[in-house]
């Protein structure tokens, strides 16, 4: 079995040794019953057993509790019974002899491709899962193999019904009679397991349901876990956008049912799957199937309907201004500066202080409107107003409130000499030189994380001193922050805005990790290509191999600074020195503050496609059982020797392919005299080859009676 292939089945089964480990860890006995049946589960550490009534039959599954005892247990086969209860009845062997796995001749015969779980089965009784290129001691090596054998037969087991009965764990009874109550007992050398089966009703589980929430271009579709995944370990979703006549499986394997941790990292009861959707506002029906732990394909759920819907707000109007006019009026300004595909218009709404109730005082404006004028602005104190953008879908988004009255119409001057620093606490410290105008109230200061974007406000209420001191948070990404400040007088004039002041953020947490996302391996060159940082702070960007995965070198630095920014994307080629081997990759981002983020690492072969060694020293023989043939090769990649023969001259014809461990063959000939030349040659799995070995010569005489 080809390595992909082999880690594309582990994936696709990962749930099965997962739910099969947590039902192990459990020594108590438990029991799942419904309505119309019930199922008893008996556990002990060292052999659990679980069972199933049909109706016409009752199927048994068993499993050991680590990989010792599984070895064991393979070894010496389960014997099974079964007996009433009853006064005076006897246990009744089920089967002749031990029930065992599989022979290897029995999988050739009966091995079936397209069950993956069949093949893993196959692999864990009779693969290898020894790594050559271990640097462990043997004994930890031997059990790090076992482990992994053991956890492919777990998910086995659990994945198929064959692959359960080819491994010897599961068994159908179809001889006991109905409405009769048994325990089944099983053994294996030292250690027994036992199980009631009541067999008056077939076992049937109750149906999983679902429920189905909107969101924008989403569905999250849910679940009770605490109650169902005991009982489904695995499920599937499906969607059908045509009110159920056709329906789309949106899980492409079999999910683990599992509960998801919430924000506090606690366990929730709820199964959660998010859906993504082509598009909004088109009904979407939603099912959920079950699957057993004998494999059984329950029936689907309750039928849920959901539809996307637009949640994105407009962008929000930047305020510009709030002035009086010549006629005594308030003119409101804004800008717009991103308009999207969906905007409606905008509102203006006001107040009469930036804490109160604010108030609709426009229709919906225009899309190209950016003024409006208050006829009837409050007369006396302020008049604040804010801008808001609705979009069709009814999302909306304000401006910050800006606010003016009708008197003293002259701003005061804008403040200067605007400073700060920030402290390894998230402590800023403002200060700027303050303004000369004698009605002057105070100041307020406003900040952003991007000099392009709103600012916003951080004062309430007008600071009275040229100095401010903020608390922000370190743990972002971004390690910027920029500063403005104005000046506003008693009629609540304000100035101008002061240029922005930009401070560096003291690094405390690594940057965003890079992204591998392509490579490629080719004539013993790896290229790789990868999504950078997008952190602010980055400096280096480093390219690393690894031969183990855990002792990395440096193979390129990559410096990001203001006058060299770094790329969306990086790419590098790579020669390693040593071909026919993996090497693990990664890419390392590196910030200001000297913390690092690695991508999660990569291996990749190296194929080795240098030419083989010829065979060497062929000899050829004449005895009197045919024509003795030897050679030497001892190369270790995996390959098999063919042998070709010419007879008088023609041309060379294959005559046997044997594998690398034979170093010997006679050719009995079947009568052909005259010359008879050999030649040898070795092929390899990876489809190269060696040379023609030099040719040897035998003479065979004609015989005369």
């Amino acid at each position: 079995m080809k390595k992909y292939s082999f880690l594309f089945i582990l994936l696709t089964f990962w749930g099965v040794a997962n739910a099969q480990q947590n039902a192990q860890q459990n020594p108590q006995q438990q029991t799942q019953q419904n309505d119309s049946a019930r199922i008893v589960v008996a556990q002990t550490p060292p052999l659990s057993m679980m069972a199933k009534n049909y109706g016409d039959s009752v199927v048994l599954m068993w499993h050991s509790g680590n990989a010792a005892l599984w070895q064991q247990h393979q070894a010496n086969g389960f014997i099974l019974e079964r007996k009433e209860i009853k006064e005076g009845a006897k246990p009744v062997r089920l089967t002749t002899n031990p029930i065992k796995a599989w022979m290897p001749e029995e999988f050739k015969s009966r091995l079936d491709s397209k069950d993956k779980a069949l093949l893993l089965a196959a692999q864990a009784l009779y693969g290898s899962f020894n790594d050559p290129s271990t640097t462990k001691a043997p004994i930890f090596a031997q059990a790090e193999a076992e482990s992994e054998r053991f956890f492919v037969a777990s998910m086995a087991v659990t994945g198929s019904k064959a692959a359960a009965t080819a491994m010897g764990q599961r068994f159908v009874d179809k001889t006991f009679e109905k409405g009769k109550t048994y325990l089944y007992t099983l053994t294996s050398d030292t250690n027994t397991t036992q199980i009631f089966v009541f067999t008056d009703e077939k076992t049937v589980f109750k149906t999983i349901a679902i429920t189905a929430t909107s969101g924008d271009s989403t569905v999250r579709v849910q679940f009770d876990g605490e109650m169902f995944q005991p009982i489904y370990p695995f499920y599937s979703v499906e969607r059908s956008a045509d009110k159920g006549k056709t329906w789309e499986v949106r899980t492409k394997n079999k999910v683990l049912t599992n509960m998801l941790p919430n924000k506090e990292g606690e366990f929730t009861k709820l199964v959660v799957y998010n859906d993504s959707l082509p598009r909004n506002y088109w009904a979407y029906q939603y099912r959920i199937i079950g699957y057993d732990n004998f494999s059984d394909v329950a029936e689907a759920s309750n039928v849920e309907e959901a539809f996307g819907r637009d949640l994105q707000p407009p962008p929000a109007p930047w305020m510009d201004k709030v002035e009086v006019t010549d006629d005594n009026k308030l003119r409101v300004t804004w800008k717009n500066p991103d308009v999207v595909r969906d905007l409606l218009g905008f509102k203006i709404v006001r107040s009469n202080g930036t804490d109160s109730t604010f108030t609709a005082i426009s229709d919906v404006l225009p899309l190209d409107a950016r003024s409006f004028v208050d006829k009837n602005p409050i007369p006396e104190g302020l008049n604040f107003y804010k801008i808001v953008a609705l979009d069709t879908a009814g999302n909306v988004s304000n401006s910050y409130p800006f606010g003016n009255q009708i008197m003293d119409s002259i701003p005061p001057s804008v403040p200067t000499s605007l400073t700060g620093t920030i402290d390894t606490m998230g402590i800023v410290r403002l200060n700027w030189e303050g303004v000369s105008d004698k009605d002057v109230m105070g100041y307020k200061i406003f900040s952003s994380n991007y000099p392009d974007r709103e600012f916003f406000a951080l004062t309430k209420l007008p600071l009275e001193t040229p100095q401010y001191q903020d608390t922000i948070s370190l743990e972002m990404l971004n390690h910027k922050i920029y500063y403005k400040v104005l000046a506003l007088d008693k009629n609540y004039n304000h100035s101008e805005q002061s240029p922005a002041i930009r401070l560096l953020k003291p690094v405390k947490i690594p940057p965003s990790a890079p992204v591998l996302n392509n490579y490629e391996a080719d004539a013993g060159k790896v290229t790789i290509e990868w999504a950078n940082s997008i952190s602010e702070s980055l400096t280096e960007t480093r390219v690393l191999r690894s031969d183990d995965g855990k002792n990395w070198t440096s193979l390129k630095t990559i410096e990001a600074t203001d006058e060299k920014p770094r790329p969306a994307l990086g790419k590098y080629e790579d020669a390693p020195t040593e071909v026919g081997k993996s090497y693990y990759y990664t890419i390392e981002a590196v910030n200001s503050g000297g913390k690092t983020a690695r991508a999660t690492p990569i291996l990749i072969e190296v194929e080795d496609k240098r030419p083989k060694p010829t065979i060497q020293k062929p000899e050829a023989q004449l005895t009197d059982k045919g024509i003795q043939l030897s050679w030497a090769y001892s190369v270790e990649k995996k390959h098999f020797i063919r042998i070709y023969r010419s007879i008088n001259g023609s041309d060379f014809a294959r005559l046997r392919d044997l594998e690398p461990a034979t170093a010997q063959f006679i050719d009995e000939l079947d009568g052909q005299t005259g010359v008879i030349k050999y030649t040898f040659k070795a092929f390899f799995d990876d489809g190269s080859e060696s040379p023609y070995s030099n040719n040897v010569t035998v003479k065979v005489a004609e015989v005369k009676e």
